[in-house]
């Protein structure tokens, strides 16, 4: 995926990963999710990334950067796999304006 990647349905919503690099503002109205969080578990003194509301951490680190890279780059995949599988590869054929 590449760095700042925006996807677009076929009904003209736009879906990406919230970046302050891109102006999002300028393009709509935004309506933001949050697809994870990163918290401190104090009995084992680490760092740990929960997906969604789960009450299960899917990694844990000791560094809360560590954690943070872990946790885009996790969410960065898991948004291109939900996109690769709308999108069927192209056959060769270019839509008009493509």
């Amino acid at each position: 995926m590449s760095a700042h990647a925006l996807y677009f349905t076929p009904d003209g919503l736009g879906h990406a990963l919230h970046t302050e690099r891109i102006d999002l503002e300028r393009i709509g109205d935004l309506h933001i999710e949050r697809a994870s969080r990163v918290e401190f578990d104090n009995a084992t003194q680490r760092w740990q990334v929960f997906p969604g509301g789960s009450t299960r951490p899917v990694f844990d680190h000791p560094s809360r950067r560590v954690c943070l890279d872990w946790e885009r780059a996790w969410l960065e995949h898991k948004e291109e796999q939900r996109h690769d599988r709308r999108i069927p590869p192209r056959t060769g054929a270019t839509a008009p304006g493509a």
